[in-house]
């Protein structure tokens, strides 16, 4: 088999192999997504066996992996330093 594709050999590998790794790809993304979703899922059954509240819940879940609590603090706007003349 191999033998017949003669100078076809090297394409039709490089596309078997990128397809190949793409496959890989979205199987290991797919593994990775399940398990964040089946821990997030674990740790808001803890916190409610703890008697968590719902913003507590939402605050703790929300801070992801960064470990570092979002903030939104608002922000002034900017000031131009020219004095306007009118």
């Amino acid at each position: 088999m191999i033998h017949d594709l003669g100078n076809d050999l090297i394409p039709v590998l490089a596309i078997a192999l990128s397809f190949a790794f793409g496959m890989f790809w979205i199987l290991c993304d797919t593994i990775d997504s399940i398990h964040k979703t089946a821990r997030n899922s674990r740790l808001k059954e803890l916190l409610i066996e703890r008697g968590s509240s719902a913003d507590e819940i939402e605050r703790i879940v929300g801070i992801g992996s960064s470990g570092v609590e979002p903030v939104n603090r608002p922000v002034p706007p900017v000031k131009s330093t020219r004095p306007v003349h009118g």
